[in-house]
């Protein structure tokens, strides 16, 4: 029998870009949450278009070691570029996740910032991510 890591289980967030430019990710995975962290990246080959012909783009990833449960991230053009989501994955914006931010009567500076974030200045879209308890 395996033994179940208690530390969770190794996930790889990736995104496809056209430019090697730097990219990182930002997420509640973090620690500090929303800490941008920058992505390897490598070249590699597109699917073929209509015509059969097949271009190279950028692989940016980076592992992370999650412990179950659900995560919100996105990705950033350089140290201070413009944020932007995957549209090949699961998204959505934030509000819903945080009910309880906007209606406790005394948030805590980190909810309200939390909050802030989540909802993203002109509401930018997050990409969600799914860690399920790891099965053998």
């Amino acid at each position: 029998t395996t033994m179940a890591h208690p530390a969770g289980e190794t996930v790889t967030i990736s995104v496809r870009r056209p430019i090697d430019d730097p990219v990182f990710v930002a997420g509640t995975f973090s620690e500090p949450q929303w800490e941008p962290l920058e992505l390897s990246s490598k070249m590699v080959d597109t699917e073929p278009d209509e015509e059969g012909l097949v271009s190279t783009e950028y692989l940016f990833y980076r592992e992370l070691k999650l412990s179950p449960g659900q995560y919100q991230y996105r990705f950033r053009e350089g140290a201070s570029g413009p944020w932007f989501h995957d549209e090949a994955v699961k998204h959505g914006t934030l509000k819903p996740f945080f009910p309880d931010v906007a209606s406790s009567r005394n948030p805590s500076e980190a909810d309200k910032l939390l909050a802030t974030t989540a909802a993203g200045e002109g509401g930018l879209v997050n990409n969600y991510l799914t860690v399920g308890p790891s099965e053998d």
